[in-house]
Order: C-alpha cells, then sequence, then structure tokens
C-alpha cells in the first residue's frame, strides 16, 4: 500500500465513524470519553501530514493545550498551510489539558474504533513520509533525506497538490464534530470523564464553528488532491542489501526495484564509479525497449516501440563513452544495489518478454483485460521513474569527477613496483576530457529522451532531483545525505582515496532545511 492507499482508509474512516454518530449516545460515559481520548490521536496525525507535506515549520505553531484567542484570528500572516496546522492544534486544546486526569481508555465503541483505525492509518501513511524524507538530524526543520522523492517533497514539489489531498480529512473531521458536539453528552459522567468529556464538548463545538472548516476547505480549493505526487510515494526501500533487488518476481517487485536503485544514488551516490555506470546504462539500455514495446502494445500506440528504440540510444552512447574510462576501485560486479536491481529488472522483463530474441507470443498480457492494465501500469511506473535515474547518475558522476574518482589511460605501459609485468598508466580525468564530457553529455541526453517517452506514453514522471532544483530546493542529494568528499581532481588517485576515507570517517554529516 502507498500514501494514498493510507488517507483513502483514514477517510473511510472517519465517514464510518461520522454514519454512526446518528445513533444516540451510549450511556457509558467510558464509551464515549474513549472516543474523546481517539478524537485527540485523529487530529494529531491530520495535524503531522499537514506539517509534514506542507513544509510548515514547529516554530509557527501554537503550543499544545494552548487555548486560542477568539480576538484575534490565529496564522493571520502565515501561509495556507501553517494556518490550517494552527487550526488543527488549536482543535483540541481544552481536550489535551483534560485528558491527563482521564487515564489509558482503549477503544471502546464503534466511534472510538473508527476514529482509531483512522489515526493507525495516518501514522503509518506519515511513516511513509519519514522513511523518504528522512527524520530529525539537527536543529529547527533540518533532514538527512534517504529518496529523491523525499527531496522533491521537502522542495515542494507538488506542495499544493499534495496539501488538498490532506485538507481533505481536516474537511471531513469538521463534518464529524458538527455530529460529535451532540453526542459526548458529559451531564452525570464521572468526574475525571466528565471533564474530559466537557473539554472535548467545547473543542468540538468551537471547531465545526472556527476557522478550521474555512482554512481546510481553502487548501483544498488551491490544489488538485487527485492529482497529488505523494498519493503514489511507497515505503522508502532499503539499500543495504543489494541481493533483496537482484531477482525481482513481479512487476511490482521491479518498480520497487528501480526504486531501489534510485535510493542507492540518493544515499550513497559518492560510492558510483565508471564500472556502475556501465553496468546500470546496459540494464536501461534493455529496460527502456521492453516498457516502450509493452506500452506501445497496451496503448495502442505503436509509435512507442519506435521511440523506445531511439530512446535507448543515450544509454548506448554512455556506455561507449564510460567504456574508456575507469575509477580507482575495483570492479566489484552486481554489489551495489543500483547494479543488482537494475541487472535484476532487466533480466525479469527479459525473461517475460523476449527469453530467445524474439517476443513472446503470444504477449503474456492478451489473457485478460485485469493483466492488460497491470502491465500497462507497471511498466508506466518503470518509465516514470528512469529520467530521475539518468538525473542521478549524472549528479553523481559529476561528483565522482570531483574527488578524483575517474580515471583515463595515457597511453603508456608502466611497471608497478615488485612487479614484471607492464600495465596501463591511468591518470585523473582533466574536467574538459572528451570522454568525460560526452559520457556527461550522454547521460543528460538519456534523461531527456526517457521524458519525451514518458510525456508520448502520457505517463506523469515521479519527481526527483531535478524536479527539487525547479522548486528551487537543493540539487545534491549525495551532499544532503552526508556523503559529500571535496576533492581536488588534479590529485594523485592514491591521495584521492586517503581523502575519501577520511571523509567517511566523518561523524557528523550535512542537513538541510524544509523549503
Amino acid at each position: 500500500m502507498d500514501y494514498g492507499d493510507y488517507l483513502e482508509t483514514a477517510a473511510a474512516q472517519l465517514a464510518r465513524a461520522h454514519a454512526t454518530l446518528r445513533q444516540p449516545p451510549p450511556p457509558d460515559a467510558t464509551v464515549r470519553a474513549s472516543a474523546a481520548l481517539a478524537r485527540i490521536q485523529l487530529y494529531r496525525s491530520v495535524e503531522r501530514q499537514v506539517v509534514a507535506v506542507g513544509g510548515v515549520r514547529e516554530a509557527d505553531l501554537p503550543q499544545r493545550g494552548v487555548v486560542p484567542d477568539d480576538r484575534q484570528r490565529p496564522g493571520g500572516n502565515q501561509t495556507a498551510a501553517a494556518n490550517l496546522a494552527t487550526a488543527l492544534r488549536y482543535a483540541t486544546a481544552h481536550s489535551v489539558t483534560a485528558s491527563a486526569g482521564a487515564g489509558n481508555i482503549p477503544p471502546i465503541g464503534p466511534v472510538a474504533v473508527a476514529l482509531h483505525n483512522a489515526h493507525q492509518a495516518l501514522q503509518t501513511a506519515g511513516d511513509i513520509l519519514i522513511s523518504n524524507t528522512g527524520p530529525y538530524t539537527g536543529p529547527g526543520d533540518a533532514y538527512q533525506p534517504n529518496t529523491a522523492d523525499g527531496i522533491a517533497l521537502l522542495a515542494g514539489v507538488g506542495r499544493e497538490n499534495n496539501l488538498a489531498a490532506v485538507a481533505r480529512l481536516a474537511d471531513a473531521a469538521v463534518d464529524m464534530d458538527v455530529r460529535l458536539v451532540r453526542w459526548l453528552w458529559p451531564e452525570e459522567a464521572p468526574a475525571p470523564l466528565g471533564r474530559l468529556l466537557a473539554a472535548a464538548e467545547q473543542d468540538a463545538w468551537r471547531t465545526k464553528n472556527g476557522a478550521l472548516r474555512n482554512d481546510a476547505r481553502t487548501v483544498v480549493g488551491l490544489g488538485h488532491g487527485a492529482q497529488a505526487p505523494v498519493r503514489a510515494l511507497a515505503i522508502g526501500p532499503a539499500v543495504d542489501d543489494p541481493q533483496r533487488w537482484a531477482a525481482p518476481a513481479s512487476l511490482q517487485e521491479c518498480v520497487a526495484a528501480v526504486d531501489a536503485a534510485r535510493a542507492w544514488l540518493t544515499r550513497r551516490g559518492d560510492e558510483l564509479t565508471v564500472q556502475q555506470v556501465v553496468r546500470a546504462a546496459a540494464a536501461a539500455v534493455a529496460i527502456t525497449r521492453f516498457v516502450g514495446h509493452v506500452q506501445a502494445d497496451t496503448t495502442g500506440t505503436p509509435v512507442l516501440d519506435e521511440l523506445a528504440a531511439t530512446t535507448a540510444r543515450p544509454w548506448r552512447g554512455v556506455l561507449e563513452f564510460a567504456g574508456e574510462l575507469r575509477s580507482p576501485v575495483p570492479d566489484r560486479g552486481n554489489s551495489s544495489t543500483l547494479t543488482a536491481a537494475m541487472s535484476g529488472v532487466a533480466t525479469w522483463l527479459q525473461v517475460h518478454l523476449r527469453p530467445a530474441g524474439r517476443w513472446v507470443d503470444p504477449a503474456p498480457w492478451t489473457a485478460d483485460e485485469a493483466t492488460r492494465s497491470a502491465w500497462r501500469t507497471g511498466t508506466a511506473q518503470v518509465l516514470s521513474r528512469m529520467p530521475d535515474l539518468a538525473d542521478q547518475l549524472h549528479d553523481a558522476m559529476l561528483r565522482a569527477h570531483g574527488r578524483g574518482g575517474v580515471l583515463t589511460a595515457t597511453g603508456r605501459l608502466i611497471r608497478q613496483p615488485g612487479q614484471l609485468i607492464r600495465t596501463t598508466h591511468w591518470v585523473t580525468a582533466p574536467p574538459e576530457h572528451p570522454r568525460f564530457t560526452e559520457l556527461l553529455g550522454g547521460l543528460r541526453a538519456a534523461g531527456t529522451a526517457t521524458r519525451a517517452l514518458a510525456a508520448r506514453a502520457d505517463v506523469a514522471e515521479r519527481p526527483g532531483v531535478r524536479a527539487a532544483a525547479a522548486a528551487g530546493g537543493p540539487t545534491n542529494p549525495a551532499k544532503l545525505a552526508g556523503q559529500w568528499y571535496p576533492q581536488n581532481p588534479a590529485e594523485p588517485v592514491g591521495q584521492a582515496s586517503r581523502t575519501r576515507s577520511r571523509a567517511a570517517q566523518q561523524p557528523t554529516a550535512p542537513q538541510i532545511r524544509r523549503r
């Protein structure tokens, strides 16, 4: 399940609570108090989503339990997202204080259970956000992103649409409070529960007559929630076990594997070598051809097949240009998540589409419409991620050169001390080296061509480092993850390696702040 699925689950549970509130309030005050406590959790969860996707700073919000001043509009000079987050926090101002004396009451009754389930769904949605944006890592709002999607989210890409998707839950919560205010019934309840119910009743009354509804509807009107890129956000993939992604068993696992390759570049891009670029580009050639073929057949657009062949050419150019370069570390095969995941996806597609050098006939998606739709959707998801993969490879390769990680042959043979056989002499490639500049150009061309293919197939590109840069956000994912090793390109390879080792031992990492 992705982020959007959990938003839908929370909305369904809110609708369930809203429908249940048509019934008379239960005579047991504990059941009503349980719903009041679940209401606090719900509003906190909705607020958490608004803060996360809306770029709201904690410093812009009031302290919990602070009762708003009716004579002053809270957050009048803030953004619409900050106003909404402030109104959500004020929605439980009295209840938070009164809940301290009520004890720990589990969810009892259908209303409390539905509100608790909505809260749980939103908690999981929040965990998905954190797995991509990374946790707080310093004072203020500093983050250490784990994925390119997280970088784009922090930079504000699609923010209005993302907020609109979340704000409709706040609007639904206000609708629930309209009925809840008549349902809590604090009269004749035991003292601790009576105080909690009275406080919750006061909060619900203020909410249904206050600014929260207007704030929520204002945010909803500023964007298109159905088009929010955050809805397709999945849990951030682990990148420390390459074999986990080496053999995907389904098309959806192929999508996750491409995400893992992108996440590896975000978190460990400064480990990129020329040899890894070669392997990733070889896999990208195959993936592009396979994905284009499926899209052409399943959408009835034959031109996509030809366009995919054209799109693969820049990736072949990358293979050619990188073949004359190398990095000062030995080739370890598919020992990184980047190469293992990309090779695994290419292999899976080949086995299912072109196992013996010819396209499978009949195609695997001709069985029924559901299968056809699954292939069309799955390959579209793979295609939507390929432009960002090319962008991150380009940026990581540029940084690799900056630390002395790109070598070129001088054309001379040298004899190493203690050895009889002469070997090729490699030196750090200068910035203007033709093959290096052609390699960077090939990666830029691959990103451009893949975007054109996605646009022609009517596939929305997944936000990544380029979208973050366009939004004015940081453009260096490896630096954000604390893996930037400043290095003079003219330094000898051995000295560059020692510099890299010292940098890797630094205990602290650079951080970024939410825009």
